[in-house]
């Protein structure tokens, strides 16, 4: 399954206590671009309310279809967009996210294990 699973409303109190409902399984995500050095951005267009707002009713299949759709050509303009923005003037620091993560004395990391994570920190050893 791709992304996260429609929601049933089992959280209606959550905008009262001030949350905000988010991809429960994101962080992992996050934190493997990160260990990998890859720029992430996480780009989330809701389909539907159902799930939290008491006052929208029921959606239909067709409903969330129709807002996948417009979901689909927004996230699009969106990509264009920000792919046209780049290279970023501040420049970006996520290759070399790693650069002082690894605290081991590198005379202590085994050749076999310099060479099984010599793709993603090879040139921190």
């Amino acid at each position: 399954m791709e992304g996260p699973p429609l929601l049933a409303r089992r959280i209606p109190d959550l905008p009262e206590m001030g949350c905000r409902r988010h991809r429960d399984d994101e962080h992992a995500e996050a934190k493997l671009a990160r260990e990998a050095e890859i720029c992430y951005a996480t780009l989330a267009l809701a389909t539907d309310y159902d799930c939290w707002h008491e006052t929208q009713d029921d959606v239909s299949i067709e409903a969330v279809l129709d807002v996948l759709r417009r979901n689909v050509e927004n996230s699009k303009r969106i990509v264009r967009e920000i792919a046209l923005r780049f290279p970023l003037s501040e420049g970006c620091r996520c290759g070399e996210a790693l650069k002082y993560a690894i605290i081991t004395d590198r005379k202590r990391i085994p050749p076999a294990t310099r060479r099984r994570l010599a793709l993603l920190i090879g040139k921190y050893l």
